[in-house]
């Protein structure tokens, strides 16, 4: 389920997360890196997680919602 956020008047909905669970997935049967994701702090799982929002803005966040947003709104008419 996707959370809202207020900030004033304007609702923000949360698209995305990052846990330590989501690198280990990505990182399955690598032993080192999975020990190190282990012992990261709070401070580096934000710098991580503040990389990989720039990345998917940059990269994919916009070609996405208009390709969702337009799937969505064609369907919702049928």
């Amino acid at each position: 389920m996707v959370k809202m956020k207020k900030k004033g008047n304007e609702k923000f909905f949360v698209i995305t997360r990052l846990h330590k669970d989501d690198m280990k997935s990505a990182f399955q049967g690598n032993k080192k890196m999975l020990e190190e994701i282990e012992k990261l702090t709070d401070e580096e799982m934000a710098y991580i997680a503040g990389k990989l929002a720039n990345d998917y803005c940059e990269q994919l966040f916009w070609e996405s919602l208009e390709i969702i947003t337009e799937d969505f709104i064609e369907n919702k008419k049928k």
